[in-house]
């Protein structure tokens, strides 16, 4: 689930644990520069999105927050993967100093 590690080593069980929010992106930093989403409301992609290239990223409508998206990107930078993000969705994405918007 969201927020949550799990970790086989060797033949032991595998463990679970929780992960703050704040250590997400330590956590995942053995990934390199990668994002990938399968089926994720933008709403949620967002935050990811937020994390991993710290800045304030925003979606303006609750529907639009529903829509599903499906992608993976490797070494993209933040412009890039909000133009395919927003074209998925048939959004309008606004890239401010102070962070990014998307609407209808």
């Amino acid at each position: 689930e969201a927020s949550e590690l799990g970790e086989v080593v060797g033949d032991a069980p595998a463990t679970e644990r929780e992960i703050a929010p704040a250590n997400v992106k330590d956590e995942l930093s053995w990934m390199g520069d990668f994002l990938a989403f399968e089926a994720t409301p933008l709403g949620e992609a967002v935050r990811e999105l937020t994390l991993h290239y710290g800045v304030p990223v925003v979606v303006l409508d609750s529907a639009l927050a529903r829509e599903t998206v499906h992608g993976w990107f490797a070494n993209k930078d933040l412009e890039s993967v909000l133009e395919i993000l927003c074209r998925a969705v048939d959004a309008h994405c606004s890239i401010l100093p102070t962070g990014v918007t998307i609407g209808p």
